[in-house]
């Protein structure tokens, strides 16, 4: 499943903790403060649990603090459009878009 995770931290320490989890699970920086990347179903309700935890155990979390685990469907995903020099979706099957 495709998914793009955004998050919005203040503290700068837990939002390099919440950037190395979403790293160790496989997923690819693609801007600043958001990741993207293929995780299984189960995967990814352990990333979910992961980083609720973290927010649960850490006293620098922030009631303004938000992580988005957005999950992306074959169908919305083929009308995606990336733009940039860089401009791609970490994917470990074949890219199935035009770059524009």
């Amino acid at each position: 499943m495709r998914l793009l995770v955004i998050y919005d931290i203040g503290d700068d320490g837990l939002r390099v903790h919440a950037a190395e989890l979403l790293k160790d699970f496989g997923l690819e920086r693609v801007q600043y403060s958001a990741f993207a990347g293929d995780l299984t179903k189960n995967r990814r309700e352990m990333l979910e649990i992961r980083v609720s935890a973290l927010f649960a155990q850490d006293g620098r979390c922030r009631p303004t603090d938000r992580v988005y685990v957005l999950p992306m469907c074959d169908d919305c995903f083929g009308g995606a459009r990336f733009l940039g020099q860089q401009a791609h979706f970490p994917d470990r099957r074949r890219d199935r878009f035009e770059v524009l």
